[in-house]
């Protein structure tokens, strides 16, 4: 038997119902703009010539469509508080991909500066999944006092192997080294720089907005959507005075 709980903490059917005029015209608009940027994804990538600064920018723009639906998925449920969290990742990936478009001289150097963090992200993934490894020992003593961290396994060693060494085959192209320099000066800038630091780029997500023009974006919208994020405005956000006195807004609340 389901458990029982009161209708003013959590009653979908009833929040579906108030605002079913408004989802007739929201989730078919959203449907049509997530429909017709597939569309343009699938456009481009049938196209036959194409290069690894495509790739960056294609996925990225991809990545957008698939929070896009997810987005969609939670206004149809009259659930988009957390919307918030799809919304402040589309507008990295939009800031991601403007940054790397912005200057087309500089489109090859950008894309690369986002691969070479990439790779390195995964190198130092693999190199966790070995205990003989510097980065294996720190992160088995940074988990020892976790109650499961005993149930934990490392991928297969043959398989760690394996991809090591084809991260190690990428990183050591000339061109990937000339980015370990450039990366390694961005480090006396910033103790871990995103790829658009590289090159004298923007320190954070806050400079990259500021230097894309998108400063007003970041303080009116990232910014309470990071709040969203992080847990920092369930206070504000779901405590409300109602004719009974205070009270905790339902889930869903129209």
């Amino acid at each position: 038997m389901p458990t029982t709980i009161p209708d003013t903490l959590y009653s979908p059917d009833y929040t579906k119902k108030q605002l079913e005029p408004f989802l007739k015209s929201v989730i078919p608009m959203l449907e049509e703009i997530l429909r017709r940027g597939l569309m343009l994804f699938d456009r481009y990538t049938q196209r036959p010539e194409g290069n690894d600064d495509d790739l960056v920018i294609t996925f990225v723009y991809r990545h957008i469509f698939e929070l896009l639906d997810s987005v969609k998925i939670q206004f149809a449920e009259c659930a988009p508080a957390m919307a918030a969290l799809q919304l402040r990742a589309m507008m990295e990936a939009l800031f991601s991909i403007e940054y790397l478009t912005e200057i087309k001289s500089k489109t090859a150097e950008r894309a690369l500066a986002y691969r070479y963090v990439l790779e390195g992200n995964r190198r130092q993934f693999y190199l966790e999944q070995d205990p003989s490894t510097e980065e294996g020992k720190e992160l088995r003593k940074y988990i020892e006092k976790s109650p499961y961290a005993k149930e934990w396994r490392p991928l297969d060693p043959k398989e760690v192997s394996e991809h090591l060494a084809e991260v190690g085959q990428i990183l050591n192209r000339q061109e990937y080294k000339f980015m370990a320099k450039a990366f390694l000066k961005a480090t006396k800038r910033v103790r871990n720089p995103s790829w658009y630091t590289l090159h004298g780029g923007p320190r954070s997500i806050r400079e990259l907005a500021r230097y894309l023009k998108h400063a007003d974006w970041y303080a009116f919208l990232y910014r309470e959507w990071s709040e969203r994020g992080h847990g920092r405005d369930v206070i504000d956000r779901i405590l409300t005075q109602g004719s009974k006195g205070t009270a905790a807004r339902a889930l869903r609340d129209v």
